[in-house]
């Protein structure tokens, strides 16, 4: 049986490696689980215990900023689980974890599979030092490069990596967990959702211009239709709340903006 080794670092979420438990029974799926993991591990899939130097270090900012600053790194606990694998599976160019399978590739014999959702080509000229180190490992080692959509894939090939290396792979959607949300009644005004923590990187402040656009009548739908009555709901919760929502004052925007806080993975499918 084809044994596939999942790395996440700490960000083994249920949400992203649930379908990983629908793989036909030829393939035998584990992880990598640490103690500084940020979510409750997945259920359906076996966890393979590892401890990584953020486990060494004091629980909040202070060990993040200190894992940071050294580089995060497996410890001896993880060597096995990756000499067994026969395919391992991490994301992106620039993580420390992807990395990390990248170098424990070296002298084993698995294969190296990593998705890539980065759209930006940002090579080694807007990374920081331990980015750039990271992604030199996973250019040179990766075998297959997964990118989720075409936009992805053209900023892979400039970073260097061939077409014939990469197969473009979209994310798939459970439709069973939408079946259960309770019907909505129909919409009077477009609602524009946008997802994810209230970080900068999330990019909630485009959100923003962009409604301001639709609204101001500066954007119209390829239908010709007029969205000047769009609002928009931002789920999530961190430190650009506050800046976002004074944002959207600046804007004109504070009667069509609601920011709502987290929401339980499990309440997706009926906020959606």
């Amino acid at each position: 049986m084809t044994r596939v080794l999942i790395v996440r670092g700490h960000q083994a979420t249920p949400w992203e490696l649930a379908p990983w438990a629908e793989l036909p029974e030829r393939f035998e799926v584990s992880y990598l689980l640490t103690r500084s993991n940020r979510y409750p591990p997945p259920p359906q899939l076996r966890a393979v215990k590892a401890r990584a130097l953020r486990d060494l270090m004091p629980r909040g900012l202070v060990g993040d900023l200190a894992a940071h600053a050294l580089g995060d790194r497996y410890l001896r606990s993880a060597r096995r689980a990756f000499a067994q694998a026969d395919i391992v599976h991490a994301e992106e160019l620039s993580y420390w974890f992807a990395a990390e399978a990248a170098r424990h590739k070296r002298g084993s014999d698995f294969k190296l599979v990593q998705t890539v959702w980065e759209t930006l080509p940002l090579l080694s000229t807007y990374r920081n030092r331990l980015a750039r180190r990271n992604r030199e490992a996973v250019l040179a080692q990766t075998d297959l490069f997964l990118p989720a959509t075409e936009r992805a894939a053209r900023a892979l090939q400039l970073e260097g990596v061939a077409r014939e290396r990469m197969i473009v792979c979209p994310p798939g959607i459970d439709v069973a967990r939408f079946a259960v949300a309770p019907p909505d009644p129909p919409p009077r005004e477009h609602t524009i959702v946008s997802l994810g923590r209230m970080e900068w990187e999330k990019g909630h402040h485009d959100v923003l211009r962009a409604l301001a656009a639709l609204r101001g009548g500066m954007v119209r739908a390829s239908t010709g239709v007029e969205l000047t009555n769009t609002r928009l709901l931002i789920v999530g919760s961190g430190p650009e709340q506050g800046r976002l929502r004074a944002y959207a004052q600046e804007l004109g925007l504070g009667e069509a903006v609601e920011l709502r806080g987290a929401v339980p993975y499990e309440q997706m499918p009926e906020v959606l």
